[in-house]
């Protein structure tokens, strides 16, 4: 299973409800190397509290926010989404690093 497939099988599951499905989904994910934005995107997108958790814990290691706010992929959830929320934490994240 390729990460695109995860994602269109993950999808589907949310919309049919099917939780174990969904928990498989997010499982096989977790172990990809995927783009941080596109996971971080899907995780809010499809309520996945467990993957979205795997992501702050990345984003709050050895200054990764501040690295990924630099980035590319930062820029571009701004430009192909409107997840605002997941930039905010991602932005929190920050914070609570620098305080």
């Amino acid at each position: 299973m390729v990460p695109d497939s995860a994602s269109s099988l993950l999808a589907a599951a949310d919309q049919f409800n099917m939780i174990d499905l969904k928990n498989i989904c997010c499982g096989y994910l977790e172990t990809q190397e995927m783009k941080l934005e596109d996971v971080g995107i899907l995780a809010d997108q499809h309520t996945l509290p467990r993957l979205k958790s795997v992501i702050m814990a990345f984003l709050r290691k050895e200054n990764n926010a501040a690295k990924f706010v630099q980035s590319r992929g930062y820029k571009e959830i701004f430009t192909y989404s409107n997840e605002v929320e997941i930039v905010a934490e991602i932005i929190s994240s920050l914070n609570v690093d620098n305080q």
